[in-house]
């Protein structure tokens, strides 16, 4: 189930990072109270295998003392119950952010993977004008440490880069337009390759469809999955929300889909919408 997560992770890292991403972000895109749902699915030739549900909250919050606002945002994925016995998760991400600057301060990170459990949590200060550090304290069943990473500044966790993404301008792409980058995970980095392929029309699991601007980014050989410039793809909505419609990533026995449920609470209409099926 993580890996699905990752589909999505490693996307939205990947455009995010289309471009010199300013390290100040203003939010004009994401509307607090925003609810977007994601299935998951392994398939396997034409058989589809419903493999878990994702979900994403973004909201407005205070802080304790000063009673300053501040964002919260959180994704959370679960396997359904018949995969459960396959593969059980249950794993949570959330963030704080400055509404500033959409900046994070404070991350955490749950997982329960069948008998693994582990929890992260960061605390994220600058240091300097290029440098930023995340302060983590890491629990893995009875055992508890800190660690340290100082990285670039415009490293920013799994989690705020997914809407810190939805406010980068990308109406100047072109075509066959491709960037390298690294992407920092706090565990790893990532060096990932994308290409943006232009507009599609994107027709859904449960019969949506919607217009889409499509990116592929150069994966590399692992052994989940396979290399190549087509071996990922990314689908997001082609109007003011950016929302992310579907992705998908061949594996090296079928393939895992990443397909938008549902999305409530937009600052925006969804004007890539083309057809919503009848219930």
């Amino acid at each position: 189930m993580k890996k699905f997560i990752w589909l999505i992770l490693i996307f939205v890292g990947t455009i995010a990072n289309l471009q010199a991403q300013p390290l100040r972000i203003k939010n004009t895109v994401i509307n607090p109270g925003e609810k977007i749902t994601y299935d998951l699915y392994y398939t396997l030739s034409f058989i589809w295998i419903p493999a878990g549900t994702a979900t994403m909250n973004f909201s407005l919050k205070e802080t304790l003392k000063s009673k300053t606002p501040v964002y919260h945002a959180s994704l959370a994925g679960s396997t359904v119950k018949s995969f459960d016995n396959f593969y059980r998760v249950r794993d949570t991400f959330e963030v704080y952010m400055d509404t500033i600057a959409m900046l994070p301060f404070y991350y955490k990170e749950v997982n329960h993977e069948d008998d693994y459990h582990m929890k992260k949590e960061y605390v994220i200060k600058s240091s300097g004008d290029d440098r930023v550090d995340f302060y983590g304290t890491y629990t893995k069943k009875d055992r508890t440490w800190k660690d340290t990473v100082s990285v670039k500044n415009v490293t920013v966790d799994l989690v705020s880069v997914l809407y810190r993404l939805r406010n980068v301008d990308l109406s100047n792409i072109q075509v066959n337009d491709t960037l390298n980058f690294t992407l920092f995970t706090g565990d790893q980095s990532y060096d990932l390759y994308l290409t943006y392929k232009g507009t599609e029309v994107v027709k859904l699991r449960n019969g949506d469809r919607y217009r889409c601007k499509k990116f592929c980014p150069l994966t590399l050989d692992t052994p989940l999955f396979v290399k190549g410039n087509d071996a990922m793809s990314i689908w997001v909505s082609d109007d003011e929300n950016n929302l992310i419609v579907a992705a998908m990533a061949k594996l090296k026995v079928g393939s895992a889909k990443v397909m938008m449920k549902d999305a409530a609470y937009t600052r925006y209409p969804i004007t890539s919408l083309i057809d919503k099926k009848k219930k």
